[in-house]
């Protein structure tokens, strides 16, 4: 009896039955992971969470490190408003909290957002001050999800560069950012890290919008080579890191082929019926989603706005995040 009981632990723990267990959820990035940094925004609607979503009543979670929290059986993630720079008006200096990420970070130097209101940490600087809070240390129980890449993206858009070498190159450079970031979250003790890589931008309604064409085309392959830059630079030089990749591009193309093709999508045995995924919810005149409330009848549309998925697709990555926990173990 005592070997069949073995046996079938060994069998669950095989197929990723049941996931790590982990101390803490540490999130770095941007507007995808920002779990109300601008906690203090006077512009946001009464009863809206600070988050680039949209919030549902009755319904905690708003983004994907709040879901995964909940997933993982850890109260729920809050941020952490670690930025002096902008003390007062938009954030209330809360230090607790383990969601570091900020809408408008890049992956370096000072991001998209409004100089002396709000001026967004990059993620290398979050990474920076976690450790500083920490005494240098991290917490090698814990685990580490970091993202990041799209404000220097977007923000090179409204440049309207034409070269698309301008793009690759420019991706090039944010790549050994985030993956410098990793490596000193590594030396500094972290043992259970996964890198989030960007989606395909084309695959949002910001796609719209007028960009050139020459860069258009080139786009899903800076995209795919800038994800692949950082595994590569975490996997060779003196100190190798090892990671469990998030692959949002492909997550993204398979929801939207899957809802057209099928009208629903299934990430870790959940049923997803989205109503829309190519217009935001929001509308098409631009407005952001960090402010936006949408009707009730789009809370399954993709997209709050051009860019930012909703909080039913929040919830989606979520579950293909632990689904990755349970079989990846990282």
């Amino acid at each position: 009896m005592l070997k069949i009981i073995i046996c079938i632990v060994a069998i669950l723990f095989s197929n990723g039955l049941f996931a790590a267990h982990y101390d803490k959820l540490y999130v770095f990035g941007d507007s995808l992971s920002d779990a109300g940094y601008q906690n203090k925004n006077p512009n946001i609607p009464i009863n809206k969470q600070a988050t680039f979503t949209n919030t549902i009543p009755g319904q905690a979670a708003s983004v994907w490190p709040q879901s995964l929290s909940q997933l993982l059986n850890m109260k729920m993630i809050i941020a952490n408003d670690h930025n002096p720079m902008i003390k007062g008006q938009y954030t209330d200096g809360t230090l607790h909290g383990t969601d570091y990420a900020a809408g408008g970070a890049t992956t370096a130097e000072l991001g998209i957002g409004k100089m002396g209101l709000y001026s967004p940490p990059s993620v290398s600087l979050q990474i920076k001050r976690y450790l500083d809070q920490h005494g240098g240390h991290a917490d090698p129980a814990a685990l580490y999800i970091v993202e990041g890449g799209a404000n220097n993206l977007l923000a090179y858009f409204e440049t309207l560069h034409s070269d698309p070498k301008a793009y690759y190159f420019m991706m090039q450079v944010a790549s050994y950012d985030v993956s410098s970031s990793i490596k000193r979250l590594h030396l500094a003790g972290a043992k259970h890290i996964m890198f989030m890589g960007l989606f395909n931008i084309l695959a949002a309604p910001i796609a719209k919008l007028p960009v050139d064409e020459k860069v258009k085309q080139q786009l899903p392959e800076i995209i795919h080579h800038f994800n692949h830059a950082i595994l590569k630079q975490l996997a060779s030089g003196s100190i190798h890191v090892t990671v469990v990749y998030i692959n949002l591009y492909h997550l993204y193309n398979k929801v939207i082929n899957d809802t057209n093709d099928l009208g629903y999508t299934i990430v870790d045995h959940k049923i997803f019926k989205f109503t829309n995924v190519r217009d935001p919810a929001c509308g098409l005149i631009p407005k952001s989603a960090l402010v936006c409330q949408i009707p009730t009848d789009r809370e399954q549309y993709m997209f709050t706005d051009l860019f930012h998925p909703t909080s039913y697709m929040h919830d989606l990555i979520a579950n293909y995040v632990y689904s990755l926990i349970q079989n990846r173990h990282p």
